[in-house]
């Protein structure tokens, strides 16, 4: 196997979505992993080496999250006061060579009472690069929640290349990201499993939330507030219209700024969509299970995967019940300068890492492999990647504003008969839905608009583009949205990670965006997407 990178194109943040088009470098590395409790051995107790894999890099194209919406009920209200302009002055980017314009426009935390503390929104500029822009330019909504838009300027100038020339990119941090009154937390560099133990340690939730408050009214940062602050700099800046690019979470945004401002959306792309009626946990165990099911088929479909792994569903049946009875004894190595640590994986833990994995086929490529190994007492190489990924979507997020968001448009429209329900059959099972509902028991709370899970109506040109292997944004949640759209067209991409960013897609969203209509659409490149090769050794 080669000991080059493996692009990841997606990866995700947190569960709600990720961003799109990640491009992560999983650099391999030489080395090799041992069992101390020897194959099979009942002590399951394993070291990984420091091989197989790191993550670099960092992710690019990001969809900005949310938080809780008001205090009270209804709708956001505009800022009041005369009109206010958008000063930008020179800035550099991170990763672009090219100059930008940067500025802050101060808006209230508490829209609804017009008064209290102002909170900045930061906003990056790219200008159109030809000598004729046109007057309505892309606004670029990233995933999470809680990214930072303007951070992950780069990633986006590189995949709306072809719309440069004509228009410009404009990135706000969404409140609570960013440069936008961030509002983050620390949840697992206090237990010894880090990202391996449990998702949302209630310990660490309280400490942040107690830190936070200090600072942020932890209920006036949601979706909805984001949608109008957005309008608010539409506006500042002078756009009388715009476009929309957004993807995952920031599709959610998006929805909400159509259902308020469609008269002034151009056009809007919206990759993966996380719909505001959709209750994120709640349909995580069932659509992971999809993903999974359709990984298996392709391994059996696929010779050499089948060849290397002809039971891999039953050795995935075997680790599930060996970590139910009791768990695994995981050492970590010293790495960087922090010390050795052992844990205990439990089956939750293990699943919901098995299910990230699925939002990028470079990554579940590997995982009939590692199912293997673990399959046969050696669970390094698993955890190992496991724990990249986990430390990588720890690092590029705000959890604080994913808290923010998910207990109050999610999580607390769970019905205690939802809840109840085991996803029996599934590999995952309820262990996010009870892991996050303990996590936002705790957390600070708002009242939803009225509206909030309507339907989405609005006659602007959309183009909504689906994965049809999606672990958490399926096809039927783009089609729901289609419903209340009477411009709208519903492109599903076969084998593509979720947020589809590949070439053939993001020429698709170019030739949209510039003509604002979905009549005509080349799709023939479609065709030709293709699972990549399964990894069925560790590389040298």
């Amino acid at each position: 196997m080669s000991n080059g990178p493996v692009v990841i194109r997606y990866l995700v943040l947190f569960g709600i979505a990720f961003v799109p088009g990640v491009e992560i470098a999983m650099a391999a590395r030489r080395g090799r992993t041992e069992s101390l409790g020897g194959r099979g051995g009942r002590s399951g107790r394993t070291r990984p080496s420091s091989i197989p894999w790191r993550l670099a890099g960092r992710l690019l194209p990001a969809s900005a999250g949310v938080v809780l919406t008001i205090a009270c009920a209804g709708n956001p209200r505009p800022e009041s006061g005369e009109p206010r302009t958008l000063a930008l002055g020179e800035c550099m980017l991170p990763e672009l060579s090219e100059g930008a314009r940067c500025g802050e426009l101060e808006v209230f935390e508490d829209r609804a009472a017009g008064a209290g503390r102002r909170i900045p929104l930061r906003v990056g500029v790219l200008p159109a690069l030809g000598p004729a822009p046109q007057p309505d330019p892309i606004f670029v909504l990233v995933g999470g929640p809680g990214q930072s838009a303007v951070d992950n300027a780069a990633g986006y100038a590189r995949l709306l290349a072809p719309l440069r020339d004509e228009r410009a990119l404009v990135f706000i941090d969404q409140r609570g990201t960013g440069g936008s009154n961030p509002i983050p937390c620390d949840l697992y560099s206090g237990q010894p499993s880090g990202t391996l133990g449990d998702f949302f340690p209630l310990d660490a939730v309280r400490r942040c939330r107690d830190l936070l408050v200090r600072d942020a009214d932890l209920r006036l940062y949601s979706s909805a507030l984001a949608a109008a602050d957005l309008d608010d700099v539409r506006a500042a800046l002078g756009y009388e219209r715009i476009n929309i690019e957004a993807a995952s979470y920031g599709t959610r945004v998006a929805l909400l700024y159509l259902r308020a401002h469609s008269d002034r959306v151009r056009a809007a792309v919206l990759r993966s969509v996380s719909p505001p009626w959709v209750k994120q946990p709640l349909h995580f165990a069932e659509d992971a299970q999809a993903a999974f099911d359709s990984l298996a088929a392709a391994c059996g479909a696929d010779p050499a995967c089948r060849g290397a792994f002809p039971d891999f569903q039953g050795e995935f049946a075997s680790v599930l019940a060996r970590l139910d009875d009791g768990g695994v004894d995981i050492e970590r190595p010293a790495i960087d300068g922090a010390p050795p640590r052992a844990f205990r994986l439990t089956r939750g833990a293990f699943a919901e890492k098995v299910r990230l994995m699925l939002y990028a086929p470079e990554l579940s490529s590997f995982l009939p492999l590692l199912v293997h190994l673990a399959a046969s007492g050696d669970f390094g190489p698993f955890t190992e990647l496991a724990e990249e990924i986990g430390q990588q979507i720890a690092r590029v997020g705000s959890n604080g504003m994913y808290l923010s968001v998910t207990c109050a448009e999610d999580v607390a429209r769970i019905t205690p008969e939802e809840a109840a329900n085991p996803w029996a059959g599934t590999f995952l099972g309820d262990w996010r839905v009870r892991q996050q509902r303990e996590a936002c028991a705790l957390w600070p709370l708002a009242d939803l608009p009225g509206d909030f899970a309507d339907p989405v109506r609005s006659d602007a040109p959309v183009l909504l583009i689906s994965s049809t292997i999606d672990p958490i944004t399926p096809p039927r949640w783009a089609d729901q949205v289609a419903e209340g759209l009477t411009n709208a067209r519903h492109v599903r991409v076969a084998n593509a990670a979720h947020s589809p960013s590949s070439a053939c897609v993001m020429a698709i969203v170019s030739e949209f965006l510039l003509a604002a209509s979905h009549e005509g659409l080349d799709l023939h490149c479609l065709a030709e997407i293709r699972r990549p090769p399964f990894q069925v050794e560790l590389p040298d």
